[in-house]
């Protein structure tokens, strides 16, 4: 749908805040999924059990992908350009597909850094892209070549995202709820609080009519 009918009205991904029509529907798109089945367990599990499958395929996508924008020319049939649309996106499902799958059977696991991790992830996501654009418009200017720069650039957002996060986010109270960060709650009050609950359900239950 994106490459069919948004793409044609938008044009290229341009991160233009207002013009940008097709970057923001699919990116949206892709937030709006990871949301819905975010929790959803027999899903993870069955991306999880695809894992090795996904793994020998998305080569396979990817050079098909490569093979088909090299030979399409601007000129090329209607029938040329809905299949390069369609090895495009087939690639990036299984390559997006292949992350998830892979993740969540080597990190699914009760590290004790996870739950600060999590609360870290959104104020990340905030933060990174301008990191990002800021520290690859001053690097680019200083010719490092195709290796140091991309490193550097890395590099630079994530020790970005870390200190404004760490020193600047967490520590004043009212920026939390602007990047998303909840407030913790101690496990042993959530057990608490559920533990309430079960006896105020139970109370009702037995309480003549």
């Amino acid at each position: 749908f994106h490459g069919l009918v948004i793409y044609p009205l938008f044009g290229d991904i341009s991160h233009d805040f207002v013009t940008d029509g097709y970057a923001h529907a699919l990116y949206f798109t892709i937030f709006l999924y990871g949301f819905i089945i975010g929790r959803d367990e027999r899903l993870w599990t069955s991306i999880g059990n695809l894992r090795w499958p996904l793994l020998c395929l998305a080569p396979l996508t990817f050079i098909g992908y490569r093979l088909l924008a090299d030979t399409t020319s601007d000129d090329a049939s209607p029938v040329q350009w809905l299949s390069l649309f369609c090895a495009l996106y087939l690639n990036r499902w299984v390559w997006l597909l292949l992350l998830l799958g892979w993740s969540y059977r080597l990190l699914n696991r009760p590290w004790r850094w996870l739950p600060a991790a999590n609360r870290a992830v959104y104020p990340w996501y905030i933060l990174h892209q301008t990191i990002t654009v800021v520290a690859g418009y001053h690097l680019a200017r200083m010719g490092l070549g195709p290796v140091w720069e991309p490193l550097l650039v890395l590099l630079a957002t994530v020790l970005g995202c870390w200190l404004i996060y760490r020193w600047l986010i967490l520590p004043v109270r009212w920026l939390r709820p602007c990047f998303g960060v909840w407030e913790k709650v101690p496990a042993n009050t959530r057990a608490q609080r559920a533990a309430a609950a079960d006896r105020t359900s139970n109370r009702t239950q037995h309480q003549p009519g």
